[in-house]
């Protein structure tokens, strides 16, 4: 059975009960709608309890990661689903060292699937 993501009231006492200090994560926040997508690569407590101190958003859900490239993957994903709704406009860099680009970008999304149309006509 798919796990279910439910939304969680943006204060610091939940964030402080739920989520454990170190964790990899990506978040989303959320009013009426998504409005903030990010990720944290060390610790995702300590960067939704600034995000609770702004109180820009009522809610938040959050993913847990292994490595801060899994968690790269899954915020493009995010940023490129929800891009029209959301406060940040600035697209999400690559955890520091990876040198990775987005897989959701248009340009890389073509590059991509050209590079696989290559590979099957190879054979």
């Amino acid at each position: 059975m798919p796990a279910v993501s439910r939304l969680i009231r943006l204060t610091p006492w939940a964030i402080r009960v739920l989520i454990l200090q170190g964790v990899i994560g990506v978040y989303t926040l959320f009013n009426n709608k998504p409005v903030y997508v990010g990720r944290f690569d060390f610790n995702v407590q300590a960067r939704l309890l600034i995000h609770a101190s702004n109180k820009r958003a009522k809610y938040f859900q959050l993913e847990v990661f292994y490595t801060p490239v899994q968690a790269f993957i899954y915020e493009c994903a995010g940023f490129h689903a929800w891009q029209e709704h959301l406060y940040n406009r600035i697209h999400p860099d690559s955890p520091n060292g990876a040198n990775m680009v987005c897989p959701f970008c248009l340009k890389n999304f073509q590059d991509s699937r050209l590079a696989r149309f290559v590979y099957v006509n190879a054979f």
